[in-house]
């Protein structure tokens, strides 16, 4: 248990010691599995957790300083220790000029204020693999309603959808659809 709490704030300061500011980047454990019975020592810990960037760059420096403190903190410790580091999702990356298609025939539908551009975040989203092999555009349709007080992301406890956006994401996703095949775009 010391040596997995002592894992614990060793990694969590990887982001602060080794990483660009520039660049972001998200190191977090997310579990900590160890010991059955409050009296006994445990013999071992499983600490699970995540990374996330925007760039492989970034994804290589920090598997790379991770492996680095593991080692260190674990012989430190005398404790026998493996890194099973698994790249899972890449960043998502829209394609620029579907993007700009994409935009215009939701401007057409929805209107210019119906858009907001985002800043990119660092949620983790199967989607990138797709968009590895055609042309994506991943995009959010807000289901909020601030004045009922449902503001809660998505993959939380208090999230509550107004049901009104699905005509709104039908609208959109069928001015998409549309615009392509407009533009003489179709599916391969």
């Amino acid at each position: 248990m010391w040596v997995a709490s002592q894992l614990v704030g060793a990694l969590q300061g990887i982001v602060a010691r080794e990483i660009d500011a520039r660049s972001p980047t998200v190191v977090s454990v997310g579990t900590l599995h160890a010991g059955n019975r409050h009296n006994i020592i445990a013999g071992k810990a499983e600490l699970t957790g995540t990374v996330r960037t925007l760039d492989p760059a970034s994804q290589d420096h920090a598997e790379a300083a991770m492996r680095r403190v593991v080692d260190g903190v674990c012989a430190a410790h005398r404790a026998e220790c493996e890194l099973d580091f698994r790249r899972l999702n890449p960043p998502v990356v829209n394609d620029r000029a579907l993007t700009t298609r994409a935009v215009t025939s939701l401007e057409s539908v929805l209107g210019p204020a119906a858009l907001h551009q985002t800043e990119p975040i660092m949620a983790a989203e199967d989607f990138a693999e797709l968009a590895r092999v055609v042309p994506g555009f991943y995009f959010f349709l807000g289901v909020g309603n601030q004045a009922r007080g449902w503001t809660s992301y998505v993959h939380t406890p208090t999230f509550q959808p107004d049901e009104r956006s699905i005509a709104v994401g039908v609208r959109a996703a069928a001015a998409l659809l549309l615009g392509e095949l407009e533009a003489g775009r179709t599916a391969p």
